[in-house]
């Protein structure tokens, strides 16, 4: 059954790419409560050998050469230390990162 972040991120995913963004995915991690457990392992390992950093955002959206990280959040939703300290290397390199309770979040961090 899909939480309210995963409904969220299906509706952002709709209205995003209706308005021509690039949507990447970056929630791997989370398919991992539908794996064997002999599956999991290989896949962790795998997924951290290819880049993926624990507290990485849920999205990332890109348009007109610009970049957003967006970190999804029902709305009593907080984020862990990692992504925080995900933001903060964002924000150390003029990243926009953004967390997200609802579409209008996005609307208004992309100015659309």
């Amino acid at each position: 059954m899909p939480t309210e972040e995963h409904i969220l991120q299906q509706r952002l995913t709709q209205y995003l790419r209706l308005r021509h963004f690039i949507v990447v995915d970056c929630d791997i991690m989370d398919g991992l409560k539908y794996a064997k457990d002999s599956a999991r392992y290989p896949f962790i390992i795998h997924h951290k050998r290819m880049g993926y950093k624990k507290g990485q955002p849920d999205m990332i959206i890109m348009k007109n050469g610009k970049v957003w990280c967006l970190e999804l959040k029902s709305e009593k939703g907080k984020q862990s230390k990692e992504q925080k300290e995900y933001q903060q290397m964002c924000k150390d390199n003029n990243i926009p990162y953004v967390v997200v309770k609802g579409v209008e979040d996005v609307i208004n961090a992309v100015g659309e």
